[in-house]
């Protein structure tokens, strides 16, 4: 027995934490021999590069340039929001959806009820008094279930 080889055991892989300082490590290596952060980004494996992000490492710090990251700010929030009309937010609604609305609508007008108007129509919500009662219809179209 004294022949035998001793059992070498692997090495331990790193954890996450300990992986994402090593590869941060390597980037600020090629950040102070002078490369660019894009350079020193390239330097990464397509799966390196998604396990920092995945693991939520903040990548602008490397890219963008002190400047860059002071206004970055105001170049998120340039094009940020709905875009906006003269009668609000404009949605094309599916027109199937608008015919029976419509048709709903003119139906319940024949039967002597009163509408109530909304500030816009959205197609969903219709509003009505029929009878000295007050009701409301909620349209919804839920997606096809798989397999079905």
């Amino acid at each position: 027995m004294a022949d035998q080889i001793p059992y070498e055991s692997k090495a331990k892989r790193p954890s996450k934490k300990e992986w994402a300082e090593q590869l941060l490590k390597k980037i600020q290596t090629a950040l102070d021999e002078g490369k660019s952060g894009e350079e020193a980004l390239e330097m990464l494996t397509e799966r390196q590069y998604d396990f920092l992000i995945d693991y939520g490492v903040d990548l602008d710090e490397v890219i963008l340039s002190p400047e860059q990251r002071r206004n970055i700010g105001e170049l998120m929030n340039k094009g940020a929001g709905r875009p906006t009309f003269p009668n609000g937010y404009n949605k094309k609604y599916p027109p199937k959806k608008r015919a029976f609305f419509d048709k709903l609508t003119d139906f319940i007008l024949e039967q002597g009820g009163e509408i109530r108007p909304r500030p816009k129509c959205n197609y969903r919500n219709i509003e009505f008094d029929l009878d000295g009662d007050y009701y409301e219809i909620v349209f919804s179209c839920p997606p096809k279930k798989q397999g079905k």
